[in-house]
């Protein structure tokens, strides 16, 4: 009969279930068919508007006709998109839309949406116009049916001036549409990263392998349906979607229902056969096998090994009798062997029985040499035992144990004892409670350990570790102490530690990784310290401009190793400090170093530098163009230096007015100005002169109550050699100049010096 029904069950039913599991393969095929179908579809699409000649103009000149009349709700609509976006050749999006086809409005297009797809070269293909992806992505908002394409004219010729990318959300309605054309009971649903990880090597718990290399794994088939699933990629390769399917079990019930018929008739014939059979067993075999389990039952409850069971008749029974009677011989060989092993055993050994009595039926004689008592004194006094428990544990103990003893519990504890020798030992104490033989007397099996050098150990590690802690407490207070903020990282780069001041800057993160505290990301940040740090062993330093809400902050941040005493590297510290304070100090000190303070002019120095920057490069030609306020001395000597000093500052307003702010306009001298203007010809530097002359004339015009009057020389060096000769020309120029308009004033009746 069992062979029988093992034989319909492994050939049958096992046909049975290969046929509804090949059905079940054939249905998820159409289902991941009707998938690529979606995608073909949308493929053909994004290809007609990819290689359509106004697409390829408005990545060209940004014709916004072209998406008022092309880019409205209408293929939407009609395409069934959610998503439309034109990339640039370089990756940066130029125009993108969102739509939402239930409400039949626009919606704002996801930075979600808009991060994974400009972050992915395998959609938007930068640099290649052979790119064509087409496939599923997920999102934070569903899975999306995407398929992008480069953008090329009407004849499919490039250079291609981007990417066009359409998609559509693999919602509800999409789901049911796909079960309705397939007819089947389906469910798509998108994996975690964890389940991606989890697909990729093996199928979930409870789930059936795959056969052999098909990629559709079968679920644990239920009473009335037979489930199965695979996974669909996404545009990189990776598990994206479980396409899962469930079918009515008909023919696997219709196997089963004839092999039904099958057993039943079955059985009918096999109660008759073995009727009979029972009736020879019972006469020949079952009446002496009660007699010898009788005779074997009787030695066990005695417990005397050394009997014997009666050996009668020439058949198997009787060879059975003489291999009982064999064991028993044995077993008592075994009870002579195991005793002295558990005499021999480095701890004590006891049987006590399971009353309240905890009369003691057997102490191993290791006893005399741990405490100096023997075991014969353990038995003639029950409670021996408790007596020699140290004074300060006997209470504990004895509290312990009567709660055992009442809930019929297992015991174990450590406690002192006192030798005869008065010398306390420690002890490891347990027993449990165990059936003696075949009868229904219940015992207590215990051992004892000596744990006195345990002990010993234990509370001198406990010292070791209260140092250690104390040491610790005061390296953290010392960190915790210093005036800036102050991090650990482990080689994971997850936060060890915070003092207070970093607690206060960057809230506190212990525990978590600090590219996800910090900065929000799932990967170390590029061109971190702290990993340069971890990879080289050495100490790296970065400064870094942040904005937390009270104004940009300057930061220095420096990154120190921490080895252990072989040299691998376990943690690293991370210190940072403010130097805006400092920052702004050399920003002034370098301002101040090349400015003239009163004017807020470039400085000699300044110009000097600049002139030898220009005689070793290739800004030729370079015209020079040197000013000298007229009077200064006259009006120094008559009104003031204050009001000198405001005739300077005016010149130096009309310089600045007549200059860009990339030329070099300097104070070179008390009342001396100089001008460099690279790339500047003889003719363009004579405008710059008219220039100053005209600002000149205005600012007098003004009616500030001072005149100005500057002489002026202009030179034009067209080769490096040259350079220092136009200084020098200009400057002769300009004295000639202001020897000029002396001679006017003299023509004047003016004197010369006013």
């Amino acid at each position: 009969m069992g062979i029988s029904y093992g034989a319909s069950q492994l050939i049958l039913m096992k046909s049975f279930r290969s046929l509804e599991t090949e059905e079940l393969h054939r249905n998820l095929g159409r289902v991941v068919d009707a998938i690529n179908e979606e995608l073909c579809a949308l493929e053909r699409s994004t290809q007609d508007w990819a290689e359509w000649g106004d697409t390829y103009a408005y990545m060209k000149d940004r014709n916004a006709e072209f998406i008022r009349k092309n880019v409205n709700s209408t293929p939407f609509i009609s395409l069934k998109l959610n998503l439309m976006l034109f990339v640039d050749s370089r990756g940066r999006l130029d125009y993108g839309k969102a739509f939402d086809l239930q409400r039949g409005a626009e919606d704002p297009l996801s930075e979600s949406v808009r991060r994974y797809i400009l972050a992915n070269p395998r959609i938007i293909g930068i640099g290649d116009s052979r790119v064509v992806a087409r496939g599923i992505v997920c999102l934070p908002e569903g899975p999306m049916l995407l398929s992008a394409r480069p953008i090329l004219d009407n004849e499919r010729r490039g250079p291609s001036r981007g990417t066009l990318v359409m998609a559509r959300f693999l919602d509800k309605a999409g789901i049911r549409a796909i079960g309705a054309r397939t007819h089947l009971a389906v469910d798509i649903s998108p994996l975690s990263i964890a389940q991606q990880k989890e697909a990729l090597h093996s199928p979930p718990p409870g789930m059936l392998p795959p056969k052999d290399r098909d990629p559709i794994y079968l679920e644990e088939p239920q009473e009335n349906t037979i489930s199965g699933y695979t996974f669909f990629k996404d545009v990189n390769g990776a598990d994206a979607l479980r396409v899962r399917v469930a079918l009515l079990r008909d023919i696997y019930h219709s196997g089963a229902a004839s092999v039904r018929y099958f057993i039943i008739t079955l059985i009918g014939a096999g109660v008759v056969f073995s009727t009979l059979i029972l009736l020879l067993l019972e006469k020949l075999v079952l009446s002496r096998v009660a007699v010898l389990g009788q005779e074997v039952h009787e030695i066990g409850v005695s417990g005397y090994l050394d009997s014997q069971v009666a050996e009668t008749g020439n058949d198997e029974l009787t060879t059975l009798a003489a291999s009982i009677n064999g064991m028993l011989r044995a077993l008592c060989t075994a009870e002579a062997h195991y005793r002295s092993l558990v005499e021999q055993l480095p701890a004590v050994m006891y049987i006590l029985s399971a009353d309240l009595t905890n009369r003691v039926h057997y102490m191993s004689p290791q006893i005399v040499s741990l405490l100096g008592y023997t075991a014969e004194e353990f038995k003639a006094d029950p409670l021996f035992w408790l007596g020699k428990i140290f004074p300060e544990d006997r209470e504990r103990v004895l509290t312990r144990l009567s709660y055992c003893q009442a809930e019929n519990l297992p015991f174990c504890d450590e406690y002192r004892m006192v030798g005869r020798d008065g010398e306390i030992r420690w002890f490891s104490d347990q027993y449990e409670y165990v059936r003696h033989g075949l009868g229904s007397d219940h015992y207590v099996l215990g051992l004892m350990f000596d744990i006195t050098r345990l002990k010993q150990c234990e509370d001198s590690l406990r010292l070791s570790l209260a140092k250690a802690e104390a040491e610790r407490a005061k390296n953290e207070a010392f960190i915790a102490g210093l005036g800036d903020p102050i991090s650990v990282q482990d080689t994971d780069f997850r936060i060890l530690f915070q003092n207070h001041l970093s607690r206060e800057e960057m809230g506190d993160h212990v525990g978590e990784f600090c590219f996800q505290a910090y900065h929000g990301l799932n990967a170390v940040c590029d061109g971190c310290l702290m990993v340069e740090a971890v990879h080289d062993g050495k100490v790296h330093q970065g400064e870094y401009e942040v904005d937390r809400g009270y104004g940009k902050r300057s930061l220095e941040v420096t990154v120190s190793p921490v080895k252990d005493s072989a040299g691998n590297i376990i943690a690293a510290i991370e210190l940072t400090r403010d130097i805006s304070e400092r920052k702004e100090a050399d920003g002034k000190l370098l301002y101040m170093s090349t400015h003239d303070l009163l004017t807020g002019l470039y400085n000699r120095a300044f110009f000097d530098e600049e002139l030898t920057k220009l005689s070793r490069g290739r800004q030729y030609p370079v015209s020079i163009i040197v000013a000298d306020l007229d009077g200064l001395k006259a009006v120094n000597d008559t009104l003031g230096h204050a009001t000198g000093d405001r005739l300077i500052q005016m010149a130096a307003q009309v310089l600045s007015e007549a200059f860009r702010a990339e030329d070099v306009v300097s104070r070179i001298g008390g009342d001396e100005f100089a001008v460099l203007l690279p790339d500047t010809d003889d003719l363009a530097a004579q405008v710059a002169v008219e220039r100053i002359r005209h600002c000149q004339n205005q600012m007098n015009e003004s009616g500030r109550g001072l005149n100005i009057s500057m002489s002026l020389g202009v030179a034009t060096a067209k080769t490096k050699k040259e350079l220092v000769s136009a200084l020098k020309l200009s400057d002769e120029r300009m004295y000639r100049d202001k020897y000029a308009k002396s001679c006017r004033r003299m023509d004047n009746g003016c004197p010369a010096s006013v």
